[in-house]
């Protein structure tokens, strides 16, 4: 009863929100510990995170973790997957690129650096961030550490390199003399191009497809606004609805986006088609014993859409994955 209330005074908060019935959400049964990073690659139905403090692979919307586990002596995380390849990090804090999980894992830490993680991957590429000295360098490699390429712009105190697609990186840079700002490169430091947009105090980009890349600016130190580009800053288009404390877009393709928009304390998933008013709330297709909701990857295949995010299950306390679909129209 006191969920169902909950939801219900959310939904009235929402304004003008829609739910999307178009949509089905599958909770997967596969518990989450809070503190492991999950679902942090998607490509088509193929998902990778970790669970339990293991690198896991899912290869379709309703199987848990399938696969052996990469070496269990050792402590990997998947953190991103295409087609081909596995990105993340190994023992040791070093970027790495597997084949498959049963492969051995391709070292990629850059000469010289400290630490380093390859986040996404697309086709050959692979991007992530290495450290020097305590800073934080954005990096793009091609399959091996001696291909890496330091995508960290001239004047800049630290980068990150964040996802991948095609000829573009996207991911965030800060100055000397605020907070992060969004950024974008094609395949060099002196190709980044800064997307914050003017008033804003800090941003971030999250997410790429093509043309349009997606994250949050904030506009105050308080408030995150989801948002896309489509290259410069002065294309900004905000999807942040009226009346929510916080939004932010994590991920594109095609005309969609996806990520989360918060009300009060109420966190849920959420889907965008290009405009503030065609945002969806996929958060309230889950059975209402589910409090909050996040969405992060979108993608599809010949016959289906897929929203990849968790859900937290107020009864159980535990952190679930979820899969949206739909069909392809």
């Amino acid at each position: 009863m006191v969920l169902s209330a909950i939801r219900l005074l959310v939904a009235l908060s929402h304004g003008s929100e829609s739910v999307n019935t178009n949509w089905v959400a599958h909770v997967l049964d596969t518990p989450i510990a809070d503190r492991a990073r999950t679902l942090s690659g998607v490509c088509g139905k193929r998902s990778v995170g970790t669970v339990d403090l293991k690198a896991k692979i899912w290869n379709t919307v309703d199987a848990t973790g399938v696969g052996p586990d990469p070496d269990p002596g050792k402590k990997h995380r998947y953190l991103g997957v295409s087609e081909a390849h596995v990105v993340g990090e190994m023992l040791g804090m070093h970027a790495c690129l597997w084949g498959d999980p049963t492969s051995e894992p391709i070292d990629l830490n850059p000469e010289g650096a400290m630490l380093s993680m390859a986040v996404a991957v697309s086709g050959d590429v692979q991007v992530g961030d290495a450290t020097f000295d305590n800073n934080n360098h954005a990096y793009l490699w091609k399959g091996t550490a001696a291909s890496a390429v330091d995508l960290h712009p001239a004047s800049y105190i630290s980068s990150r390199a964040m996802a991948v697609s095609g000829d573009t990186q996207v991911g965030f840079a800060q100055p000397s003399t605020s907070g992060s700002h969004a950024g974008l490169w094609k395949g060099t430091a002196a190709s980044w191009v800064d997307l914050n947009p003017v008033g804003a105090v800090a941003s971030f980009a999250r997410g790429v497809q093509g043309m349009t890349q997606v994250g949050e600016v904030n506009f105050d130190k308080l408030t995150r606004h989801a948002g896309l580009w489509t290259g410069t800053a002065q294309s900004f288009l905000d999807l942040h609805p009226i009346g929510a404390f916080a939004s932010g877009a994590m991920g594109v393709f095609g005309s969609y986006q996806v990520g989360f928009v918060r009300y009060g304390s109420t966190i849920s998933a959420a889907l965008w088609k290009g405009t503030v008013a065609s945002l969806s709330n996929l958060g309230a297709l889950l059975p209402e014993n589910f409090t909050s909701s996040n969405a992060n990857f979108i993608t599809a295949d010949a016959e289906k859409m897929y929203i990849y995010g968790t859900a937290f299950d107020g009864v159980s306390k535990k952190r679930l994955p979820v899969v949206w679909t739909k069909a392809v129209e």
